[in-house]
């Protein structure tokens, strides 16, 4: 570093951390201790170099999951002045938001957290995307929730050109359980193209008593075998 250099000390220190922690090809000792000594500067700086590991992954999955539960202990210990980087990093052009919604939820109530997410995905579309990870985790994020604010968001991903988020966005609606969920979800059982979506939809239908008739250009015979259309118009497992 030059004599003039406008970069201070603590910057040098946060650049240096944050370099180490970043380097995925390095002990994981390394990391840990880069982590470490970015927590115990706690600035604004060094809690973005914290929030900076989840958008990297180690080939070793287990190591990886451990680092950023690591970090997410952190971040927690770090106290309220974390909630706004933290919903900022969230916020912003990063593709993995699942550990820092975690570290919200230690500070923020469910309601607070649920309507973060509607938020995010009311702004998002369903066309095809080449990196959908960001949006996998916000529909999968929001089954740990429930609103009707966020249910009503889900409900354009049931037809999302991503069979991940389709089959996420299906599930969750069924664990949130709100019935104007069902003529949706009915008119999708006529649109959909993957088995494995098709069948969480059917036995959701068939684990309630919603209605599948609204959905007038439903082929019975589209539905996987073991399933039928009752008389009233609700879908049952037909008797083994």
């Amino acid at each position: 570093m030059g004599l003039f250099s406008s970069e201070s000390k603590e910057e040098r220190k946060v650049r240096k951390l944050s370099k180490r922690l970043g380097s995925m090809f390095a002990q994981k000792e390394v990391r840990y201790a880069a982590a470490d000594g970015l927590a115990a500067l706690g600035t604004p700086a060094a809690i973005a170099a914290l929030l900076g590991r989840f958008e990297e992954s180690t080939s070793n999955h287990t190591i990886d999951r451990e680092e950023k539960r690591h970090v997410v202990d952190l971040l927690t210990d770090l106290g309220t002045d974390v909630i706004k980087p933290v919903r900022d990093y969230i916020l912003s052009d990063v593709k993995a938001i699942n550990y820092p919604l975690r570290v919200l939820a230690k500070f923020e109530e469910s309601d607070a957290i649920a309507e973060l997410i509607a938020e995010m995905l009311e702004e998002m579309d369903t066309e095809y995307t080449r990196n959908p990870e960001k949006k996998e985790q916000l529909v999968l994020a929001a089954g740990d929730y429930k609103s009707e604010r966020l249910a009503k968001a889900l409900i354009p991903f049931l037809g999302d050109a991503n069979e991940l988020v389709r089959f996420h966005a299906a599930d969750v609606l069924f664990k949130m359980d709100y019935a104007f969920a069902a003529e949706p979800m009915a008119k999708r059982l006529s649109e959909e193209e993957s088995g494995r979506v098709m069948t969480r939809l059917v036995d959701g239908f068939a684990e309630r008593d919603w209605q599948v008739t609204s959905n007038g250009d439903l082929d019975p015979e589209q539905l996987p075998y073991g399933f039928a259309v009752t008389g009233s118009g609700t879908i049952r497992r037909r008797a083994s």
